[in-house]
């Protein structure tokens, strides 16, 4: 019995890989749903704010051999930063939530977040809290 479940959840990941896009570009083009907000504090602290927390509460290893990693590059020339959560395994990587953090004016920032998933509404809020200091890792 415990053969079947490790198989089924390594299938289940397998799957999402073949499924779900291999690059954030991919998923902002087509994401099972997006959202965004805007806060008013400068982008590079809520860019950093968020992925500290994303790699503190997201990064770990999962089963079949992948691993969930959380990404992120900084863009000060273009004021923005965006950021990856995915799965990367011997067969590929799969993106699963992208977020886009940009200066729109002096000390505001737009958070746009790309879900491949039904999971965006809780995922945002997520990282909104985030974004705002929050230092949990569940709503």
């Amino acid at each position: 019995m415990k053969k079947i479940a490790a198989f089924a959840g390594i299938a289940l990941v397998l799957t999402g890989c073949v499924t779900a896009p291999p690059t954030l570009r991919q998923l902002r083009q087509k994401p099972g749903s997006t959202h965004s907000f805007v806060l008013h504090k400068d982008y590079q602290s809520v860019y950093r704010a968020v992925l500290t927390q994303a790699r503190g509460c997201l990064q770990a290893g999962i089963g079949g051999g992948g691993q969930l990693a959380v990404n992120g590059d900084l863009f000060p020339n273009l004021k923005s930063g965006e950021i990856t959560v995915g799965i990367v395994g011997a067969l590929g990587s799969a993106i699963y939530n992208g977020i886009d953090v940009r200066e729109i004016a002096d000390g505001q920032t737009e958070v746009r977040t790309y879900s491949w998933g039904g999971n965006g509404e809780s995922s945002t809020a997520l990282i909104r809290s985030w974004a705002e200091g929050s230092e949990n890792c569940r709503l």
